[in-house]
Order: structure tokens, then sequence, then C-alpha cells
């Protein structure tokens, strides 16, 4: 995590340099100062969210140059980018890079380092949950800003991610963290989607039979989905009692049986076996 993650004097003095330098006119040293700020302040702050709707205030020219510095650099990072003024490898870097032309240019360039968002993006597609210790849910906030929406299975991983802020094997981990970060929430906002997470296979199978059942068995699914506890209250047995009467119990049954997933899938226990290493 950040060592400047709550430390907003940090920001608000990197705020008066950006000003500053904005106001000179001084454009490829603020490129400089703002990549030493991603890199120094910690991947899960970067610039910061305030600092970016600074730079995003600036005038449109000024943004696109700022954008097309950051875009040379992402292509070059090993020509143009010294690992002594940075103090970040190359991977790092690029990340970084990727993240502030993205968000700078958002509203106004969509096509710049598209394709490189979405390779990003792409490797999510298998994650059961999101480990990166960067803000990966920017690119997709940069992609919807330029019309694009990620693929379901991408959202499904944000999705899970999110949900796992809340359960009590997660709490202490990478993932929570990611879940519980209001970024990563404001793009979920956009797609509160059904009650079980579209873009697993299995979700989306349980989704089809549910409409077909019609509303005894959204009802069921809705009662369901959002048990986060240890163990379920007497409350929430009564009530799922009665709509598993509803619905048929043995009807139920089947239909949880045939929703099962494959023996080989990542299980939980590997995902959170991952992120303690």
């Amino acid at each position: 995590m950040s060592r400047w993650m709550g430390n907003t004097q940090v920001l608000a003095e990197q705020a008066a340099q950006y000003q500053a330098l904005a106001e000179r006119g001084d454009l490829p040293e603020l490129s400089r100062a703002v990549m030493r700020a991603a890199c120094n302040n910690g991947s899960m702050t970067g610039v910061g969210f305030e600092n970016m709707e600074l730079l995003r205030a600036l005038p449109d020219k000024d943004r696109l140059e700022l954008a097309g510095i950051w875009a040379r650099w992402y292509a070059h990072v090993e020509d143009d980018c010294s690992a002594e003024e940075f103090r970040r490898d190359p991977g790092y870097l690029r990340t970084e890079l990727l993240m502030v032309a993205s968000g700078v240019v958002r509203g106004l360039d969509g096509d710049l380092l598209a394709a490189e968002r979405q390779e990003q993006l792409s490797r999510l597609k298998d994650q059961y949950l999101l480990w990166s210790t960067h803000r990966i849910w920017e690119l997709a906030d940069a992609e919807l800003a330029a019309g694009r929406t990620p693929d379901t299975a991408i959202l499904a991983a944000f999705r899970r991610t999110n949900a796992a802020a809340n359960l009590p094997g997660f709490r202490r981990t990478q993932a929570a963290a990611n879940g519980a970060e209001p970024g990563m929430r404001n793009l979920l906002a956009h797609f509160p989607g059904p009650v079980l997470n579209p873009g697993e296979p299995w979700a989306d199978a349980a989704l089809k039979e549910a409409t077909a059942g019609g509303e005894p068995w959204q009802r069921l699914l809705e009662h369901a989905a959002p048990a986060t506890a240890y163990a379920p209250s007497a409350k929430w047995r009564r009530t799922g009692s009665a709509l598993l009467d509803a619905v048929g119990p043995e009807e139920a049954r089947r239909a949880v049986l045939s929703l099962d997933p494959p023996r080989d899938s990542r299980s939980v226990d590997d995902e959170m076996r991952r992120g303690a290493r």
C-alpha cells in the first residue's frame, strides 16, 4: 500500500507544483513531476484522485500534449525513462504511464493507448479476484469514457473483488483492499447487474434458469446472494425455507446440483493462498 495514502499534505504540495508548472507552460517538466509523484506515492495512490482532476481541468491542448509525452515514454521506457529518476522497474513504469496517460486524456481521446489498456484488462478475465497493487479499475473507467464496455468476464472479476472486501476470510488481503477502493465501487455502480455475477458460466446458467422459472426463482436468488456471514441467522433460514417451498425443494436441489462447478476450477482457498504469498 502507498506510504502517502493518508498524507494529504504531500498530495497538496504536489498539486501546487503541478499548478505552477502548468501556469508557466512547462509541460515537459510537468510530465516528469507527475510521474515522479506516481512512482513515489505508491501504486495505490499514484498522482491522487484530486490531482488527476486538476490535470483534467487543464486546457485540452495541454492534456493532449501531456498524454502524448507519456504515451511515447510507454513505448520506449528503457530509452526515455531514467531508472535513477523514477526508481522503478520498467513494468511498474509502464503501468503507471498507462494510468496517467489514460486518466488525463479521459473523455478527450479514447483511442490513445486503447489497445494497451484493453490488453491489461484482458488479463483479468481468468482471475477469480484482483490481486493487482495498481489501480487497474481506472483503465476500465477510461474504456467506459471512450464508449467501450469491458467484457462481462472482466466485470465479473471486479464484482467478485468488490464482494471480497466484506468476506471474513479475505478482509486482510490485497484483494479486499482493492474491493474497498471507492474507485472500484464507483465503476461497479455503472453495472449493478443481476443478483448473481454474470460472466461466469455457472452464474450465466443459473440466471437463465431463474429467468425461465419466473418470480419465485428470482426471489430465491435475491435472498441467497447477499449471504456473507459465517453462519446464517434463524430469520434468514426461515425466509429461505419459505422461498424453497415456493419453487419446490426437489426442483431447487436438481437445479443447484446441475450448476456444480468443475472440480478442476480454481477454489477460493487457492486464491487466498495466492494472496498470502
